[in-house]
């Protein structure tokens, strides 16, 4: 059965993991555990239960804002000045 976790590197085997692009597979081994310590994102790994250390696919939330300017040149209309927002970024599977 399939799970998905937060990210643990002491549980999880991040230098096995390949999805056939070397950006993401690189994030995932050399820059995700930074980010996460920094509080940058939060990142979540899908793995096996019965194999709990091999990584199938990962994505990251992390938090931003956008200025009321960007958002009307992009939308057309705002009510605000600026506004949080959450990004769900999909990356490796």
């Amino acid at each position: 059965m399939l799970e998905e976790q937060r990210l643990d590197t002491k549980a999880q085997d991040c230098a096995a993991f390949d999805c056939g692009h070397l950006k993401l597979n690189d994030y995932l081994r050399r820059q995700a555990t930074q980010d996460r310590r920094r509080n940058l994102t939060h990142i979540y790994v899908l793995v096996d239960r019965q194999a709990p250390a091999r990584v199938l696919g990962y994505y990251t939330l992390s938090t931003a804002q956008v200025d009321a300017k960007s958002f009307y040149e992009h939308f057309g209309f705002t009510a605000f000045s600026t506004k949080p927002l959450s990004l769900y970024i999909p990356l490796g599977k």
